[in-house]
């Protein structure tokens, strides 16, 4: 069990609460910045481009354990927890 614990405390719980806010108001974005208006006149390499790093990007903080035990790593949590209102007064 505590083996799982350590596998659950990782980085990907630092992107849950953007991701979870970009599926409750994406819906409301105005039509130009839905999905298919969006990506519709981008050429495909490009698109596979973006496709592969936002899916690198959004895999390799399951691999980044989550520790906060040091003044360093909670002046990161500072600055995380900063970024992420500011994101969430972005979507208002």
């Amino acid at each position: 069990m505590r083996v799982l614990l350590r596998y659950l405390q990782n980085c990907f719980l630092l992107i849950v609460p953007a991701l979870v806010l970009d599926l409750l108001y994406a819906s409301r974005l105005p039509d130009e910045w839905q999905f298919d208006v969006f990506w519709r006149d981008i050429p495909p390499a490009l698109t596979f481009g973006e496709r592969i790093t936002s899916l690198v990007v959004n895999i390799l903080p399951v691999f980044m354990p989550l520790r906060i035990s040091t003044l360093r790593r909670r002046q990161g949590l500072v600055v995380y927890i900063v970024g992420f209102l500011a994101y969430c007064a972005a979507w208002s």
